[in-house]
């Protein structure tokens, strides 16, 4: 995860973040997706809280691209294809 920014919030720390999804998978390309975490700070070097907050339809689009990677690399599982067609994405 790359920080992009953090701000300080009562009790704790909002961080706005990329986390790069790297895969040898599929030729070592990069799919991320941007987000927001949210920690409360415990003390002694502890969280007492966290929460991700994402947009699901940015984390769609980066599976999208990642299935449709691997397909033209290689064969991918039943799952992947699966997938690909109930979401009615082509694989090209």
């Amino acid at each position: 995860m790359r920080r992009l920014s953090t701000r300080s919030a009562p009790g704790g720390v909002a961080l706005l973040s990329d986390a790069p999804a790297r895969s040898t998978a599929n030729a070592g390309s990069i799919n991320e997706r941007s987000g927001i975490t949210v920690l409360r700070y415990a003390g002694d070097g502890l969280e007492s809280y966290e929460e991700d907050v994402y947009n699901p339809m940015n984390v769609l689009v980066m599976v999208r691209k990642y299935i449709q990677r691997c397909h033209k690399l290689g064969p991918i599982s039943d799952d992947a294809k699966t997938f690909a067609k109930n979401m009615n994405w082509k694989l090209t």
